[in-house]
């Protein structure tokens, strides 16, 4: 049993079912309230594919993490455990890299320029877009540090399970047992 592949796929499931949850949070503001999918987060869902992938690695490590070591399958399963997390520290820089330059050419800055503004002599309240674009704008930037940790984390987590492992590799499995015999 490896307790800190166990602790590493709960953490990983964690922070999926939570960016699963934010993105559809996003969905909900943007297409039921006010039609405004022109935003990142609502238009290519980065929250369902990255927490998706994030959630099917914390289920591999968590199945790792309670696995015995003598079982067959042990070490195939390690293999996918770092396979996975390697693969979620890339999808998590991609996403990183989509949003940074979607924000960065801002395509959908021109639709909310009368927000710039919202005290303006003529207008007495803060219009409902711009409240949704800002809530979205604010779900959007956690999903962003989500994905920041993540990225850490899944590169952290693939060499302390390899190194945990290797640790156990040159343990005995089974300790020594003294036989007594009787007189």
């Amino acid at each position: 049993m490896s307790f800190q592949s166990l602790i590493i796929g709960v953490v990983h499931c964690f922070f999926g079912i939570s960016l699963i949850i934010l993105q559809i949070a996003c969905f909900i503001m943007q297409s039921y309230y006010h039609q405004l999918n022109t935003q990142f987060e609502g238009r290519f869902g980065p929250g369902c594919w990255l927490g998706g992938f994030l959630l099917i690695t914390g289920i591999v490590g968590i199945v790792h993490g309670v696995k015995d070591p003598e079982t067959p399958g042990y070490h195939r399963l390690l293999l996918w455990v770092i396979l996975l997390n390697i693969l979620s520290a890339v999808l998590a820089l991609i996403m990183l890299g989509l949003a940074i330059g979607w924000r960065i050419l801002d395509p959908e800055g021109f639709l909310y320029k009368d927000c710039e503004f919202p005290f303006a002599p003529w207008i007495y309240y803060f219009p409902p877009h711009c409240e949704t674009a800002y809530h979205v704008q604010i779900m959007g930037a956690t999903m962003m540090a989500v994905a920041v940790f993540e990225f850490i984390f899944c590169l952290a987590a693939a060499i302390i399970v390899r190194k945990v492992d290797n640790d156990n590799a040159t343990k005995p499995r089974r300790p020594y047992q003294t036989t007594y015999l009787d007189k």
